[in-house]
This record gives structure tokens, C-alpha cells and sequence, in this order.
């Protein structure tokens, strides 16, 4: 099994600890980080990893801190990870068995030495049952789904905000600059339509917001 292993300056000897455990079980690793007592920012660390698993690179990563609290939390905000912290074995084993989980937390200061190896032979060993688990792992990809498509909406609605105020604006001065009544009949639909454009790009920000409801253009 490929793991992608890391901590932070709090979780280094629980770590080199855990490294062991890997090498004589036969599981390929990769270090990244941190490799001594140095002060580092456990999000730096646990998104490499994090985003190496989501990326398919590795089959599972474990993350190590004082609690293991922060890495959870920074695991669990790239797409496709799920990042579990546990304590004890059983909560191990359960977040595989039902939760698929991808990442696995470990606080040194909460587990010690012996716990820690006891709880990562329990998460590699079990496997996801599937079933109706299956059915609720697809609820959480929706989920993820569509945290990325108000995102994406976000970024379209400003782009397209900033590109309808250039049309704006250029379309006023050349209407200020020309005294022929079709270019100005030309220039005032054009002005219309981006304004017209503009209302669904408000529409659309409302709707990534989760404030809105339709963005139809009707009414």
C-alpha cells in the first residue's frame, strides 16, 4: 500500500514512530515533513498531503499534530479526502469500514506510542464495506460537487462583471463621441444587452451565494 505520511513539529516523534510501523508491514511512504524540531504551520504540511491522496498519487495519508485536530481540519477541506481522527481502534477501523475514510488524524499528546501503531495496523487492515455506505459516500461527493460549482459560478460572475463594465463603459464614451443616429441605435441595443447581461450576472452571484433561486432571465 502507497502512503503519504507527514506532521508538524509536534507530531515528528509520533511520526518517525508510525514510519516504523509502515517499513515493517511492507507499505511504500513518502515523507513530507516535517523532519525535525523545527516550528512549522501544520496546513502547509497536511494540504501536501491531502492533495497528494485526492490526486490518486498515494492510497492513503496519515497526518500527525499535538491533537491531530488541525490536520483534520485542513485535510478535509480538499475535494475528494476524507480525512478521519481517531483515538482509539475502533473509530479506526469504522472509518474505513463506512465512511471510506482516505486520511487518517493522530494527535501525539492524545495517543501514545503504542495506541498510535495499534490504531494505523486497524485503519490499513480494514476495508470499505460498501452497501448502503456506498449510497451515503455518493451523498457527500454531491455535496463536494456542489461546493465546486458555486465556486466555479463565483469566478464566471466576476469575469464576466468585469468584461460587461469595459463593454459599458466604451460603449458610453463612443455614444458621447458620434452624432449618427444608427451608430448611436447600435451602441444604445449594445448598452441595453450588457446591461441586460449584467442583471444575470447579479442573478448568478445571488445563486453561488446560495441567496437566489432561479436565474432565468424571466421577470
Amino acid at each position: 500500500m502507497r502512503i503519504a505520511i507527514g506532521c508538524d513539529h509536534r507530531g515528528l516523534n509520533l511520526k518517525k514512530a508510525v514510519i516504523e510501523l509502515l517499513s515493517q508491514k511492507g507499505h511504500s511512504y513518502e515523507d513530507f515533513g516535517c523532519y525535525d524540531s523545527t516550528s512549522v504551520d501544520y496546513p502547509d504540511i497536511g494540504g501536501q498531503v491531502a492533495r497528494a491522496v485526492a490526486e490518486g498519487r498515494f492510497d492513503h495519508g496519515i497526518l500527525i499534530c499535538s491533537t491531530g485536530i488541525g490536520m483534520s481540519m485542513v485535510a478535509n477541506k480538499v475535494p475528494r479526502v476524507r480525512a478521519a481522527l481517531c483515538h482509539d481502534t475502533f473509530s479506526a477501523r469504522r472509518s474505513r469500514e463506512h465512511n471510506d475514510a482516505n486520511v487518517l488524524c493522530l494527535g501525539e499528546w492524545v495517543a501514545g506510542e503504542g495506541l498510535a501503531k495499534e490504531i494505523v495496523e486497524a485503519y490499513l487492515s480494514a476495508e470499505f464495506e460498501g452497501g448502503r455506505h456506498a449510497q451515503r459516500l455518493e451523498k457527500m461527493r454531491e455535496l463536494e460537487r456542489q461546493k465546486a460549482l458555486s465556486e466555479l459560478a463565483r469566478s464566471v460572475a466576476h469575469d464576466l462583471n468585469n468584461a460587461l463594465s469595459i463593454i459599458l463603459g466604451q460603449a458610453q464614451l463612443t455614444l458621447d463621441d458620434t452624432d449618427d443616429p444608427k451608430i448611436k441605435r447600435v451602441l444604445q441595443l449594445i448598452e441595453q444587452q450588457a446591461l441586460d447581461a449584467s442583471k444575470m450576472v447579479r442573478r448568478l452571484q445571488e445563486a453561488a451565494r446560495g441567496e437566489g433561486g432561479s436565474i432565468s432571465g424571466d421577470g
